[in-house]
């Protein structure tokens, strides 16, 4: 396996104050982005510590929000707007009202569908154009 160095942009000479600034800007994005954080969940027998980079997506049923990890479903009593403020600035798009996923995880888009891990969602149509723009930009546009 080769090691490289992996290009972000590139500054034209002479080096222009406001085009380095713009540029170190986008880069610390997307460092940000590909942080992770832990969320801390009460289970039925306790607490749970999740990564969310452990997290495919949340879903939210019925008042209750399934976190759906690589380790199982974990349930808790919270609503998504909740999650959604708490991972602001991670790689965490909502592609409909039921469901918060982790960019991440996405591995293919089928006409109004996503596959995240082994799960296929709906994306809404008021939701679509944003939800793609967002995983452009992760996957190629300027979240790699």
């Amino acid at each position: 396996m080769k090691n490289g160095i992996q290009a972000l942009d590139f500054v034209i000479k002479p080096v222009n104050y406001y085009s380095f600034s713009m540029k170190m800007q986008s880069a610390f994005h997307i460092i940000e982005q590909k942080k992770s954080r832990n969320i801390v969940i009460s289970t039925p027998g306790g607490i749970r510590k999740i990564s969310t980079d452990d997290l495919l997506y949340a879903e939210v049923d019925r008042h209750y929000l399934f976190y759906h990890t690589n380790e199982g479903v974990f349930r808790q009593k919270v609503s998504l707007k909740e999650l959604e403020d708490k991972l602001a600035g991670l790689s965490f798009k909502r592609c409909n009202n039921c469901y918060l996923i982790n960019l991440k995880h996405v591995e293919c888009v089928d006409k109004d569908d996503v596959k995240v891990g082994d799960d296929w969602l709906k994306i809404s149509r008021p939701r679509k154009k944003e939800f793609l723009q967002a995983l452009a930009n992760y996957m190629g546009g300027t979240g790699i």
